[in-house]
């Protein structure tokens, strides 16, 4: 069978040379078809608040600027989790939000 088929295309190069051109008019048409959102964003909604809080040490960071801006933001509807870190001079809070919130 495999040998039929050899000879055949030895026979007749101009059919294979039709069938490559329809492999790559094939290959054409199918990349041209792809969406442009062919990678989705996985990744979740999520709000980062980052604060520049200079000279403060990170107990006072914590104290005076993460635990009230979490605070404030507890309330919020179709929050999931809220994450924060105090660090020297700097708080970062993430606020991450439920798939139907638009962000």
């Amino acid at each position: 069978m495999l040998n039929r088929i050899i000879d055949g295309a030895f026979d007749s190069p101009w059919l294979v040379w039709i069938g490559v051109l329809a492999l790559i008019a094939a290959g054409v048409q199918a990349v041209s078809d792809v969406p442009i959102d062919a990678f989705p964003d996985l990744t979740n909604n999520q709000v980062v608040v980052t604060t520049d809080c200079p000279a403060m040490s990170p107990a006072e960071v914590e104290a005076q600027v993460t635990y009230p801006i979490e605070a404030a933001v507890m309330g919020l509807p179709k929050t999931l989790e809220i994450r924060s870190i105090s660090k020297l001079g700097l708080s970062m809070v993430t606020i991450v939000f439920d798939d139907s919130v638009n962000t």
